[in-house]
């Protein structure tokens, strides 16, 4: 092969190594003088690389800036918004999940608490013996302090979670309550099975505690919904329905109660009318007695 075939090869792939450069009108000018000069093989090769390193470094630096700029200030930017819209939709489901636990210990307690044990009471207090007696009274109390007392509690325990869950609780006063109802209440299912039998002479003190506690339950019961509800969102939905639920229950113990009471003062008045006819008797016998001489 001939010289000058060499040199137009050398002069087509520095025209190659420069086309991406933009350096195509400069090999043209750089081709017609080395086409009129006599230049040999080396100067080529060191032309050739001269005019390929302005290539090389801005194929480089091409690369290394998209390399680079990948995180660019938009892709940051929507990468941020993104991670702020995920964390924002996990922080409401998150409170959507505890808005509706705190929904259901509300209504848990409110039925099984609020309800369920003052029905037993009710039932224990009116239906026993007197005014209006019922043989299956005492099956009705266990069933109602039972369903209030497992109802009760499971609202209480969704209550005790939900406090130790939250990084900031402020309901300790409505916590302590709860403790002292859980407890109290537990011991009042419990002492159902330490009860006397009718002829002990202790069992007479047993009602008394056992009714005494039930009254103390009842007050504190009531007042520790009202402090519950007021934590609610929408407290005065809440505060309305408990306080239908006390309405009525309290027109029911006043009924009751008037009922008993006339009741109990026919009762006594036939007891006096008896005891006075028995008197009368008693004299009227003794007057007709002859008496001797």
């Amino acid at each position: 092969m001939k010289f000058s075939d060499h040199f137009m090869d050398a002069l087509e792939w520095i025209q190659f190594l420069h086309f991406f450069s933009g350096k195509s009108k400069t090999i043209q000018v750089y081709s017609t003088k080395l086409k009129a000069m006599s230049m040999t093989s080396h100067s080529l090769i060191i032309l050739g690389l001269f005019f390929s390193l302005p290539s090389t470094i801005a194929l480089y630096l091409t690369t290394a800036r998209e390399v680079y700029e990948l995180p660019t200030p938009a892709t940051s930017q929507k990468t941020d918004t993104r991670l702020a819209t995920d964390l924002s939709w996990q922080r409401r489901r998150v409170w959507h999940h505890r808005h509706h636990l705190r929904n259901v210990h509300g209504t848990l307690n409110i039925i099984g608490w609020g309800t369920l044990l003052p029905l037993g009471v009710i039932i224990a207090r009116y239906f026993r013996k007197f005014p209006m007696e019922c043989s299956e009274w005492f099956s009705l109390h266990i069933l109602c302090q039972t369903l209030g007392y497992l109802l009760g509690s499971l609202g209480w325990a969704i209550g005790i979670w939900l406090g130790n869950s939250s990084i900031n609780y402020t309901f300790h006063s409505h916590r302590v309550l709860g403790i002292i109802i859980f407890t109290f209440s537990t011991l009042q299912v419990f002492s159902i099975a330490l009860q006397p039998r009718n002829e002990n002479k202790c069992r007479k003190y047993w009602e008394i505690c056992h009714r005494l506690l039930g009254y103390v339950l009842m007050v504190l019961i009531m007042t520790n919904i009202f402090v519950g509800i007021n934590h609610q969102s929408p407290a005065a939905k809440w505060i309305w329905f408990y306080v239908g639920v006390l309405v009525v229950m309290g027109l029911v113990s006043i009924a009751l109660e008037i009922v008993r009471w006339i009741r109990l003062v026919q009762h006594q008045t036939v007891l006096l009318n008896s005891s006075i006819y028995a008197a009368n008797s008693q004299r009227n016998e003794m007057n007709s007695i002859p008496q001797e001489n």
